[in-house]
């Protein structure tokens, strides 16, 4: 369904300042291009169906609605359009009569009842749809002039035709827009959202009829005025010609004398009539001056008016576009960046994957006028290129002038890259910037408790309208094996199912194609039966190899002297071992690339020497950089690898730059971090080799691969890196830029040298690297030879830390062990071991130690981050393993202030846990965008290439704006406001920190969430009874192994998981997953049967 875009809207107005010029343009010519305009927007069906239309097919058809309507017993009160009806049977009156377009008048009177014909035609398919119409009808009318009492002064002045010519523009204009949201499959699932679009236009459209109401009434008033001074000035020609007459029958008997005074006499008379018929001459060009001017001043204004509306409804559209873009939005780098990324990365081989373009499954798809399938699922083994060819394919379809194309590229290390929810927002996305017609309804679906969407029934909604529009679209999913593996299968299904639907009416209209490697299980599924398969073959990636090879051994003949014989037995046994994958090629190239003499590139390119493997060629590089150029570069590479593995989120370039110049082990006198010596200031490669990327400030690894391999590096332990982040948090943390007793100029001075740059990182997530640590690090304190090193360390830090912060942990101490949430924080240590507080469910803890089997923390999703745990919290049993260490009673202490913050409700959790840096933070954020708005104090330029772009940031420590932030403060302004809406989820969810603007949206999201909790006991049973009915639960959940206590909820808890629904209301058939679901439903049909009681 199309909505009035604002971007239309202009091109309307322009068109009325421009085309449609009344200065230039006739009264004709203005007629015939709001005709011609309005034709251009209408369907070929539309305009042959428009033409003899008239009055009595208006009539017509309300009477066979209401016939209609009275067979259903549901009648509507027609008399709303009456008025409408007469105004504009007058217009075309006053048309007709006039004689306007000569032989066309008759299609300038049939677009004035045509469209009004289809309006209800199609309106009565939905009698919300149609009250509307009636309703915008009536304010139509009453607001049209009555033509009649004009008529004969626009007889008379075929000059003030142009009034009426604009009220026909004004009138099909009403039309355009009111007919477009009545066109398309999906129109009445949008309408509604549209027509309230629409609202400000409309009302502009009526304030335009009250303008052209006003000029004629003055035109009238002026023209009445005309027309009595020329009917005085008739009668004063009457009288002199009386007495002129009566002077010649005095005859010419009369004396010389008396004949001679007669004539000085009449000479004066003559002289008199003379200056009173200039009078009446001066008179009538100052009434026709007066008209004029009316007419002249009721054009500009008109222009004026439609300026006004244009630069209002542009302003009013970019405000929605952007808020509904930042609803959608994810943090992180964007689509288009992964796209010239992959972009780039061929570029200097442009030759390289163009057989794709013409392999049979991916041309039909890309350019049969009805594809054989609509859906093609690429598949092959990792490494192969399949990004880089997912780019070319993207590239192209691009190009083609009748399709949009979105696409999305998953990445398996970044949580906002890698779900159901994350790819079907980002081609949403993508969907609105390529056709905002939409635009409303997407705006209404906004702010429900959300700041950025998630929900995903909300997304499907909106997918399905952009789906249904009239837009033929490609849509490339790349990755797809690098999203989170139960994810996967519903957004494959959720494809198919689009697909299928729009083949339905319109084969080819949606063609998706989903690229990554083979997967079993997407192959068994049903939805598959209707999706070609296109299985990339070692030999087909294996020509581009060649290709790539081509160009990069030129570069090694060239710089290393190598021979052709060398250099094509090199290509041919990398080929070879290649196996079909493009990877494999370009990191043993990149390696060979970057060796130092010819007799090294030499020994490199021995068959026993290359990898034999994917994992080898990345143990070749990492061998490479801790060889050269030395032991101090090669720490440096080893930390970055480290820490981008083990981060909880992807770390922004200036993080890790300050993480890098943070010295936890600095000597009395020097400073704790020392951006001068210790940032990098070479390009990151030269250090990490091609193994890491920059995009948008975000620092990550090259290649899915990447991650996996090095972490089974033995270069690098998991629990050194765990241990050592710890470090440098807890140590950064306790810096006397923290403390909140600095002056306001030396936390300004601390702000200018870049030592907050890291406090976002540090704050937020010192403690998940703490829990990591507790969880995986005991052997490395055991080890003989780094153990007392590292106590030694971790003791006079933790100690530290504690020292500093006392305050605000003795504060934390004092409160009540029973947290809000319900559970219990105990010192005793008990005999059951407690599950991480912190850490993400096992489905998401996707790395392992090296040298152990223990599941690793990884990256944690919002929503995921605190899991819901009943009964006892311990945290000296958390500890226990750390009792014969120095530090052991330190970290009981750390780790009961964690427990007591993490197992508080959500409200409480959002703030930072040691109460005196919440308070301190905003004052250093205050000073930041001070100094960012103030280029007098710092260098905009270095303040940024210390902090980021971004200096408004979220106070709450879960949100993800509080590393991400705001380029504005009204930006800032505008999400602050929704953390404070006034209904806020009952159970401490973290699925929707904002909370809700009505309580219609909370209920709904209670009943969508959080199901089970709504139906169990009351929130005033005692403890007690509540600990009773948790123990009794006996009934598991197979797949999530929740318990119940009774079956019948176990089932209906089973159902939720499949989106079964069993329970069908006998009223309207819609279904429900539960049983109380569907009853308290019923209770809607009750009321309405009863009266609204």
């Amino acid at each position: 369904m199309a909505a009035i875009t604002r971007t239309e809207t202009i091109e309307i107005t322009e068109d009325d300042a421009s085309t449609v010029d009344p200065f230039t343009r006739t009264t004709e010519e203005i007629f015939r291009a709001a005709l011609d305009d309005f034709k251009l927007t209408l369907t070929e069906a539309q305009r042959d169906t428009f033409p003899g239309k008239g009055l009595s097919h208006v009539k017509c058809k309300i009477m066979s609605i209401q016939h209609h309507q009275e067979r259903l017993k549901a009648m509507m009160n027609f008399s709303r359009i009456q008025f409408y009806l007469e105004r504009f049977a007058e217009f075309d009156a006053v048309c007709q009569c006039t004689k306007i377009g000569g032989d066309e008048s008759a299609e300038l009177s049939a677009y004035i009842w045509g469209p009004s014909t289809y309006i209800l035609q199609v309106s009565q398919e939905d009698h919300t749809v149609l009250d509307v119409v009636l309703d915008a009808y009536q304010k139509f009318g009453k607001r049209i002039p009555d033509l009649q009492v004009y008529s004969s002064m626009i007889k008379e002045r075929a000059n003030m035709m142009k009034c009426v010519a604009f009220m026909y523009h004004d009138l099909l204009q009403f039309y355009r827009n009111l007919v477009k949201l009545l066109t398309g499959r999906g129109w009445k699932k949008t309408f509604h959202a549209n027509w309230r679009d629409y609202g400000q236009s409309f009302e502009a459209l009526l304030e335009s009829f009250d303008a052209h109401g006003e000029v004629l009434k003055k035109l009238l008033a002026a023209w009445k005025k005309q027309a009595s001074d020329d009917n005085n000035q008739r009668l004063n020609d009457h009288i002199l010609q009386y007495q002129d007459d009566r002077q010649i029958t005095h005859g010419h008997a009369a004396q010389y004398q008396q004949d001679r005074d007669a004539l000085v006499e009449g000479a004066q008379a003559s002289q008199d009539m003379h200056r009173q018929l200039n009078d009446h001459i001066l008179q009538s060009n100052d009434n026709h001056r007066e008209l004029q001017r009316h007419i002249a001043q009721y054009e500009e204004d008109r222009l004026e008016r439609l300026r006004v509306a244009k630069v209002e409804e542009k302003k009013r559209k970019m405000d929605q576009r952007a808020d509904v873009l930042q609803w959608m939005s994810t943090p992180g780098a964007s689509q288009r960046e992964y796209h010239e990324t992959a972009k780039n990365a061929r570029s200097e081989f442009p030759d390289t994957g163009m057989w794709v373009l013409t392999e049979d499954k991916i041309f039909d798809w890309m350019n049969a006028e009805t594809p054989t399938k609509s859906m093609v699922w690429m598949n092959g083994k990792k490494g192969a290129g399949k990004t880089v060819l997912s780019s070319l394919i993207i590239e192209n379809c691009e190009m083609k002038p009748d399709f949009k194309t979105s696409y999305f590229y998953c990445r398996e290390d970044d949580t906002n890259q890698n779900t159901c929810v994350s790819v079907l927002k980002g081609i949403l996305r993508q969907m609105v910037s390529h056709n905002e017609d939409l635009l409303p309804s997407c705006y209404e679906k906004r702010g429900r408790g959300e700041e950025r969407l998630h929900d995903l029934a909300t997304i499907k909604s909106l997918l399905d309208l952009f789906c249904e529009y009239d837009m033929n679209q490609f849509i490339v999913i790349d990755g797809l094996d690098e999203c989170i593996a139960a994810e996967i299968k519903p957004l494959v299904q959720y494809w198919a199912s689009v697909v299928d639907k729009c083949d339905n009416y319109k084969p080819g209209k949606i063609r998706v194609l989903l690229v990554g490697q083979d997967i079993s299980d997407i192959r068994k599924l049903a939805c598959m039966q209707s999706a070609d398969i296109f299985e990339l073959h070692p030999t087909q990636s294996g020509r581009d190899i060649h290709k790539y090879l081509d160009v990069q051994f030129e570069k090694l003949q060239k710089e290393y002297d190598l021979t052709e014989d060398e250099a094509r037995m090199a290509q041919e046994l990398i080929c070879s071992k290649a196996e079909g994958m493009f990877l494999y090629a370009v990191l043993t190239v990149e390696n060979l690339l970057a060796q130092a003499t010819t007799g090294d590139v030499k020994a490199e390119i021995r068959a026993d020497r290359l990898p034999s493997s994917l994992e080898a060629a990345y143990k070749k590089i990492i061998d490479r950089l801790q060889r050269n150029p030395g032991e101090r570069q090669w720490a440096m590479a080893k930390k970055i690898f480290g820490w981008l593995a083990r981060a909880k989120r992807p770390l922004q370039w200036h993080e890790l730059q300050a993480a890098l110049s943070i010295q936890p082990d600095h000597r009395p006198g020097e400073d704790p971090i020392d951006f001068h010596n210790n940032q990098l200031r070479k390009d990151i490669r030269e250090i990490c080799g091609s193994l890491v990327q920059v995009l948008e400030d975000r620092i990550e690894f090259i290649h899915s691969t990447t991650r996996s391999h090095i972490v089974k590096s033995e270069h690098l332990d998991a629990r050194v890196i765990e241990t050592d982040l710890t470090l440098i948090c807890l140590k950064y943390l306790t810096l006397p830029c923290f403390d909140s007793n600095i002056t306001s100029d030396d936390l300004e001075h601390y702000a200018t040298i870049g030592w907050y740059a890291f406090q976002d990182y540090a704050i937020s997530k010192w403690k998940h690297h703490l829990e990591s640590m507790i969880t995986i690090a005991l052997p490395l304190f055991q080890d003989p030879n780094s153990g007392p090193l590292y106590e030694e360390k971790f003791c006079a830090v933790l100690t530290g830390f504690l020292d500093f912060h006392k305050a605000s942990i003795a504060a934390a101490a004092q409160e009540k062990t029973q947290t809000k949430s319900g559970r219990t924080i105990v010192l005793v240590p008990a005999s059951a071991s407690t599950p991480p507080l912190l850490s993400p469910p096992a489905s998401q803890q996707s790395l392992t130690d090296s040298r152990s089997s223990t599941p690793l923390s990884a990256q944690t999703q919002p929503g995921q981050l605190y899991p819901q745990q009943q009964g006892t919290i311990d945290p000296a049993l958390f500890c226990q393993k750390f009792q014969q260490t120095r530090f052991y009673p330190q970290l009981v202490q750390l780790w009961t202030h964690v427990c007591k913050h993490q197992t508080s409700d959500f409200k409480e959790r959002n703030k930072v846990s040691l109460l005196h840096l919440d308070a301190f933070l905003g004052k250093i954020r205050t000073t930041l965008q001070t100094l960012a708005t103030s280029p007098t104090k710092m260098d905009v330029k270095s303040l940024r290439k210390l902090y980021g772009t971004r200096f408004y940031k979220c106070h709450r420590v879960t949100c993800d704006y509080f590393h991400e932030g705001y380029d504005s403060k009204s930006a800032l302004d505008k999400h602050s406001n929704r953390h404070d809406r006034p209904f806020q989820c009952p159970f401490s969810c973290s699925l929707v920190p904002f909370g809700f603007s009505s309580n219609k949206d909370r209920e709904r999201h209670i009943r969508q969430y959080h199901p089970d909790e709504a139906d169990g006991p009351s929130q005033f049973v005692a403890a007690t009874e509540a600990k009773k009915t948790v123990a009794e639960a006996k009934w598991p959940c197979d797949l999530c192994g929740k318990k119940f206590t009774r079956l019948t909820i176990k089932k209906a808890h089973v159902d939720s998981h499949y989106g079964t629904r069993r329970h069908a209301c006998e009223a309207c058939g819609k279904m429900f997953t539960r049983s109380y679901d569907r009853n308290r439903h019923r209770k809607i049909h009750t009321r309405r049967a009863g009266g609204g009681r």
